[in-house]
């Protein structure tokens, strides 16, 4: 969450107390602390924080910022600590007056060094992202970084940094699936999942995947606010991330020799003839049959069949629209451009694909001799 670090050099006190036992949900800890942080004039403003952290956390951000206001002297903002005011424009952001928020931590930003101008830029991260203006997140999240880094090591804040390195991948991870959807982002942490070997988590992925496919079919696209926006699980899902996860599926129980049920996942994936993976399920029932029970003659019948198809499949058009991948994505899923190729000592080598990238026989020019070539060599 933003905000939680403090912006002076005080040790663990009742305020950092009372935020640990508001994570846990212990709110009669949260209470002895708030009435501990009002004993002390100097410390009551930080009493006020805490009811408000308490109010965020059940919804109520109004009630929150209004707690904030009555704790500043005399009215007026900028006389109160950086950590209140930084907290409010956290509250603004929520509210939706992001620009509000943003003359905040401008105005802290300009007056701190350090770990104080990390978090004034933190707040202006946020602000933008949540105005969906990526750039400038991208941009003021780096600031922030740099800035929580510029401090000596001796006196660094770890867990702010890291914190801040956090927000930078729920930016970028936010932003993938406004732009491509989480189809998308699914189909390529699954990818991720497998090409490090770990087909079990790879599996679980594209479960999910094809499971929101099925559930959404037909609904319509709507933007999310974020990642943790419910929502999300109400996202359509392309017919092309979904071809391509029944057939990586079905080749992730084979890898684990899960025979049975990678004739059947692949079997069902076989079934959809205007896929343009369909040579390669076919190809992969045919290592199955080879791997799993040792029938070379229902081997060799797959691989000639996935033969025939990539043949077909050469003389005509791409196979159905609905399994094209979608133009926002066309860039980053393009595959490689070619099968091979030569290092700088005139040694061969061979793609690397990457996790976002789409290759079947409508996307890659050379997905076909390559399915074949595998088909040949068994």
């Amino acid at each position: 969450m933003f905000l939680s670090a403090s912006t002076s050099a005080e040790p663990a006190d009742a305020y950092g107390d009372g935020l640990a036992a508001l994570q846990i949900g212990d709110l009669r800890r949260v209470e002895a602390c708030c009435l501990d942080l009002a004993k002390d004039p100097a410390t009551r403003f930080k009493g006020a924080m805490l009811r408000a952290r308490v109010l965020e956390s059940r919804g109520n951000v109004a009630a929150a910022l209004a707690i904030l206001e009555s704790a500043c002297k005399p009215g007026v903002l900028t006389d109160m600590p950086a950590d209140l005011q930084l907290l409010v424009a956290h509250l603004l952001v929520l509210c939706q007056r992001e620009v509000d928020a943003l003359d905040i931590c401008d105005r802290l930003g300009r007056a701190q060094t350090g770990a104080g101008c990390a978090l004034a830029a933190e707040g202006a991260a946020e602000a933008y992202a949540s105005l969906q203006r990526w750039d400038e997140a991208d941009r003021w999240i780096a600031f922030a970084i740099a800035a929580a880094e510029s401090v000596p090591a001796d006196y660094r804040d770890a867990s702010l940094v890291t914190r801040l390195h956090a927000s930078k991948q729920v930016f970028a991870d936010t932003r993938e699936v406004l732009t491509h959807g989480i189809g998308y982002r699914l189909y390529r942490l699954a990818n991720e999942r497998r090409a490090a070997g770990d087909n079990r988590e790879a599996v679980v992925l594209y479960d999910r995947l094809l499971a929101q496919h099925a559930h959404n079919r037909g609904r319509p696209i709507f933007s999310i606010a974020s990642l943790a926006d419910p929502r999300i699980e109400d996202l359509p899902i392309h017919d092309i991330y979904a071809a391509a996860a029944s057939v990586y599926r079905g080749a992730c129980l084979l890898e684990m020799g899960q025979y049975r049920e990678a004739q059947s996942a692949l079997t069902t994936a076989a079934q959809d003839r205007s896929s343009p993976y369909l040579a390669e399920a076919l190809r992969l029932l045919g290592d199955t049959a080879l791997e799993g029970s040792g029938d070379a003659i229902l081997a060799a019948r797959r691989y000639s069949e996935a033969i025939a198809w990539l043949d077909q499949a050469a003389a005509r058009p791409p196979t159905d629209a609905r399994l094209l991948v979608p133009d926002a994505s066309r860039v980053v899923a393009r595959p490689a451009d070619r099968m091979r190729g030569y290092e700088g000592w005139g040694n061969l080598t061979w793609f690397h694909a990457s996790p976002g990238q789409v290759y079947n026989a409508d996307t890659c020019t050379w997905y076909g001799d390559y399915q074949r070539l595998l088909a040949q060599t068994r």
